[in-house]
């Protein structure tokens, strides 16, 4: 039968289409849950930023508001992490039970709500169940998406908040109802208090309305408006609350630095490996022809076809959740300059491992958006068209499934300070040993958090890795740790450098405990 491949789809009673794209997605779902749960079986990959939303969790259900721990078990207002994760954290341990596996649990029911999401908005832009199955499917079977979701991480929830927001924006653009737009705004103040990057959600609809809306131009400029006050007050609120409590905004100084080489390789590479799979070992022109035909040729096309069949111009352009793609095509950018201005403006030690965490929310969409863009493009193409198109589907989707099948197989590794707790027997033996009322200074507090359940004062330094600069406080730092020694205060460093000697030295410490990962020092006779 000519016409699309998944015609004998479209010819179904529209209820029974839709149960059919229902069941489906549910059981893609429940799938990458499962994935989830078993990557995760030993407990949920946890680093420093999952040991502050944690405490930040624990103090809220403490009454000491969103804060951290000092060394003494003061609470210090934490500013460096927006807190709805912790928030949500907090409502799920006020029935009781470990933190952390509350997070465990709460990520898999994410990550089955994301693959949800993905197949909604590329149904209700295709109304195909061929298309939103594919989109449900990439999203399940990559890697990356089942590793992060594995960890006491905030990629889910912000992933999941920014499709919501995407569903409601379009469901404005459809109607021209105000109460889209301030729901829009609301998820947008949750998005951006869940990663800061959210704002690229602000500034993706702020645009939309600019440019895509169909009402006049003043009108417009009320909605913006009336999107920035419900979206971004809540955000400057927040910011204040930081300045006033820390005299600091996000817990960072604004310095500006270059992203280095290897770093910009690995964003680069990890964008790559969505259309050129790494199992693959494609020649680097190959991969680059690649990325470039799925990252550039195809949603010119697709804007070429479109502007072409005037879209743009129709008074019912936006019905059918066909204004979706070009939302799309707006925050892509708009988050890639958030992402440059954060590693270049506020954090200088972003790490090689951190590309695929930090790529996550555009890998979604470019999921949503090229899926989309395929069918439409596709749409009254030849039958040989249509099933090169689904092959390459396929063909990706069995990759990705290979990839994670392969990851899932093998035992549980890089879960980050989870292992660590693991495999580290005598030293987390050693550390529940120490009476409780000593004090503590380490150089990672976050994971002797994790490791010994208790705070600890941070070690010396005269390097800032954030703002890459030398501390001017240092000295002090020095008088504050001699004053803790003599109070029978412990040193804990893990796998200890050489350029911490110095202040080693100057503490005027001995071993008391040494193991291959951690030593632990203290004064003589304290």
């Amino acid at each position: 039968m000519k016409g699309n491949l998944s015609s004998w789809m479209t010819i179904l009673p529209v209820n029974r289409k839709i149960l059919t794209w229902f069941v489906l997605t549910i059981l893609i779902a429940l799938a990458g849950m499962a994935a989830v749960t078993y990557q995760s079986r030993e407990g949920p990959g946890v680093t420093g930023d999952s040991v502050y939303y944690v405490i930040g969790a624990r103090n809220i259900l403490s009454g000491n508001g969103y804060s951290r721990y000092s060394g003494g078990w003061e609470p210090i207002p934490i500013t460096g992490f927006p807190p709805v994760f912790s928030i949500l954290l907090a409502g799920a341990g006020f029935f009781g039970g470990d933190l952390f596996e509350s997070s465990r649990i709460i990520n898999i029911l994410l990550f089955g709500a994301n693959i949800f999401l993905a197949g909604l908005l590329t149904f209700r832009n295709t109304r195909t169940i061929v298309p939103a199955i594919i989109s449900s499917l990439l999203i399940m079977a990559s890697a990356s998406m089942i590793h992060y979701h594995s960890w006491v991480m905030t990629e889910g929830l912000f992933i999941f908040i920014t499709l919501l927001s995407l569903f409601t924006l379009v469901r404005y653009f459809e109607t021209d109802k105000l109460l889209y737009l301030v729901i829009t705004g609301l998820l947008m103040t949750a998005s951006t208090l869940t990663r800061y990057v959210g704002l690229a959600s602000v500034g993706m609809a702020g645009l939309g309305i600019l440019l895509l809306s169909r009402l006049g131009w003043k009108k417009r400029l009320v909605h913006i408006v009336i999107l920035g006050l419900v979206s971004v007050t809540p955000f400057i609120l927040w910011l204040y609350r930081n300045s006033v409590v820390s005299n600091s905004l996000v817990n960072r100084q604004i310095v500006f630095h270059f992203m280095s080489r290897d770093l910009v390789l690995g964003f680069i590479s990890e964008a790559v490996s969505w259309f050129a799979p790494r199992i693959l070992n494609l020649p680097r022109l190959l991969d680059a022809a690649l990325f470039l035909i799925f990252a550039g040729v195809i949603p010119l096309l697709f804007i070429i076809t479109e502007v072409k069949h005037g879209v743009l111009r129709k008074d019912l352009a936006w019905q059918g959740f066909k204004i979706l793609p070009f939302l799309i095509l707006l925050f892509i950018p708009t988050y890639v300059i958030l992402l440059v201005l954060n590693t270049t403006l506020l954090d200088a030690s972003t790490s090689l491992t951190a590309t695929h965490r930090y790529l996550l929310p555009i890998y979604v969409m470019m999921v949503i958006m090229l899926t989309c863009m395929v069918y439409r493009l596709v749409a009254n193409k030849s039958s040989g068209v249509k099933i090169t198109s689904l092959v390459i589907a396929v063909f990706l989707i069995g990759f990705f499934l290979s990839e994670s099948i392969s990851s899932l197989r093998g035992p549980v590794k890089d879960m980050g300070y989870t292992d660590l707790k693991h495999s580290w027997t005598s030293v987390v033996g050693t550390l529940n040993q120490i009476d409780s009322s000593r004090l503590f200074i380490s150089d990672n507090v976050e994971l002797f958090y994790f490791l010994a359940g208790r705070p600890a004062y941070a070690f010396p330094i005269s390097y800032d890795n954030y703002t890459q600069q030398e501390r001017q406080d240092y000295n002090l730092q020095i008088a504050k740790a001699k004053n803790r020694l003599e109070q029978g205060a412990i040193i804990v460093l893990f796998y200890p450098e050489e350029g911490q000697k110095k202040a080693l030295d100057q503490l005027g410490v001995e071993t008391l405990y040494e193991f291959p990962q951690a030593i632990f020092y203290h004064l003589p006779g304290k």
